[in-house]
Order: structure tokens, then C-alpha cells, then sequence
């Protein structure tokens, strides 16, 4: 009487540890996804922001080159 309740009791922590492992298994995965979505959203933003200073980079360096040839267009238009 005494060995099978023994061996129920184990069967009961048995089934209780895979519960909590399966739980745990669940938490595990949930918080690598989130983790995952989290740094994926950081490298779109990245990504956005270095195209967003690459455009402006290109607008101010077409702009300086403008400004550069306007005052030889002056000193065409005087000579």
C-alpha cells in the first residue's frame, strides 16, 4: 500500500514538472519572438534613418556645388 502510493506520488510530480516544463518551454519561445520582433524593428528603423542622411547628404552636397558655380557664372556674365 505504502510502495503505490509512493508511485503515485511520483507520477503526480512527474506530470507536474512536465506541466512546468511545457510552460516554461512556451515562455521561453514567446520571449525569443519578442525579443526577435524587437531588434528587427530596430534595424528597420536604422536602416530608414541611414537613408534618410544619405538623401540629405546628396541634397547638400548638389546644393554647395550649385552655390560653388554661381559665382563663376557672375564673372562669365562681367567678363
Amino acid at each position: 500500500d505504502t510502495l503505490s502510493g509512493s508511485i503515485q506520488d511520483i507520477g503526480e510530480y512527474k506530470s507536474r514538472l512536465s506541466f512546468k516544463e511545457n510552460t516554461l518551454s512556451t515562455a521561453i519561445t514567446n520571449t525569443e519572438a519578442v525579443r526577435s520582433n524587437i531588434e528587427d524593428a530596430d534595424l528597420v528603423s536604422e536602416q530608414m534613418n541611414m537613408m534618410k542622411l544619405q538623401i540629405l547628404q546628396q541634397t547638400s552636397a548638389s546644393a554647395f556645388a550649385q552655390a560653388n558655380s554661381a559665382p563663376q557664372l557672375v564673372l562669365q556674365l562681367m567678363g
